[in-house]
């Protein structure tokens, strides 16, 4: 594993020499599981000084470089993607690394499910395939205090996905003909008309959460649903949601209104659908602007959501995302980047991740399997079962 992924990383052709086995080695300290993935555990998985790790993390050239070998990395998994039911099906959600202190820079409170949290906020886009999730990028939100230090205009998080939703048609990621076979899905905290008007102007088609102020044909959308109980009726529907082998079987209630009408946008189709199977039921207004999408489809599409959520997860718990503890939010940024690297380049394997612990096991064998060939093997191989055990019992 550690030389296939160092023979993919020099075909990139994007990293100084200099630093080949740096980033070979962090990338791949990466894609072995374990609880925390720290600089101290990549360097005696790379056999290499802990302090190489800090200084290219925190040099000024670490976001850029980081930048190349995930768009390459990102490109090489995009040419063999396939699509679902006939679409290529983007992701766009945002997610939260926790972090608190003083030093640590770029760092603020936000808004994140029932509450509040510290940290630093990245804005995800990711290819949803029948196989997984392929992430494409990962931009960070800058906070009002960093970009006035650092000289960056301030973008907020719309703002920052207008603007790749702008860039993507120049972009490697798809050919412009594959991106009028797109559907882009979205949840609420992305309704913006700007956002609806840029996929839209791509030719792709967008399906995602309506707020409740949004307005379709003259009223808001809620009062919009309760005015017209008549000629809206509700139909029940049943679907196995979810992600992974263990889908649950879900109860929703829907009413579909098409040929609507969303301010600023044009013609949509909006569902409001209820979840029935839950004891706390929960009501959500659907909006997409494929005229060809029934009720139901529309409500199995947007389920299909939920796949970024376990896909976070996912970076979390076994890809060290959220385990970069430097202080300097250049390196966050570097880090993230070369997660979603490493995350890229182990589902080429089809094998299931490798822990830490596996990774020894195997090298400690083969360093007995060298052993076992030179002039006496067997007293060599005795003497290194010695001085194991040896450490063990200290």
């Amino acid at each position: 594993m550690p030389n296939e992924i160092g023979l993919i990383l020099a075909s990139f052709d994007c990293i100084p020499k200099r630093l080949f086995d740096v980033v070979s080695g962090y990338i791949f300290s990466l894609t072995l599981q374990m609880k925390r993935h720290t600089f101290r555990a990549a360097a005696d998985i790379a056999r290499l000084d802990e302090s190489r790790f800090s200084a290219f993390l925190n040099s000024p050239d670490a976001p850029e470089i980081s930048r190349h070998i995930l768009n390459r990395a990102a490109r090489r998994r995009l040419a063999k993607a396939k699509r679902i039911d006939g679409r290529y099906v983007f992701i766009i959600d945002s997610t939260i690394i926790g972090r608190r202190g003083r030093q640590v820079e770029n760092a603020q409170k936000y808004h994140h499910g029932s509450g509040f949290a510290n940290g630093h906020k990245f804005v995800n886009f990711v290819l949803l395939t029948p196989s997984g999730v392929i992430p494409i990028e990962s931009l960070p939100i800058y906070t009002k205090k960093y970009c006035r230090e650092n000289g960056i205009t301030y973008r907020s998080e719309i703002e920052v996905v207008e603007e790749w939703l702008s860039l993507l048609k120049d972009s490697s990621v798809l050919p412009v003909g594959r991106l009028k076979q797109a559907l882009f899905l979205l949840d609420a905290g992305f309704d913006a008309k700007v956002i609806q008007r840029g996929v839209l102007a791509l030719g792709a088609d967008f399906l995602m959460a309506l707020k409740c102020s949004r307005t379709v044909n003259g009223k808001q959308v809620k009062e919009f649903f309760r005015t017209n109980r008549r000629w809206l009726p509700w139909s029940t529907i049943r679907l196995h949601v979810g992600s992974g082998p263990k889908k649950k079987r879900r109860i929703f209630s829907i009413r579909t209104a098409t040929k609507s009408n969303l301010k600023g946008v044009g013609p949509v189709t909006v569902v409001c659908s209820k979840t029935q199977s839950r004891s706390k039921k929960s009501t959500k207004f659907i909006v997409t602007s494929d005229s060809k999408l029934t009720g139901r489809q529309i409500v199995t599409w947007y389920a299909r959501r939920w796949g970024i959520e376990t896909w976070h997860r996912d970076m979390k718990q076994n890809y060290g995302f959220i385990d970069c503890k430097c202080s300097r939010f250049s390196a966050i940024e570097a880090h993230v980047n070369l997660t979603l690297t490493a995350y890229l380049l182990a589902k080429e394997k089809s094998t299931k991740q490798q822990t830490i612990v596996d990774f020894t096991r195997l090298r400690e064998l083969k360093t007995f399997a060298i052993e076992f060939t030179k002039f006496g093997g067997a007293k060599r191989a005795k003497n290194l079962t010695h001085a194991a055990l040896q450490a063990m019992e200290a």
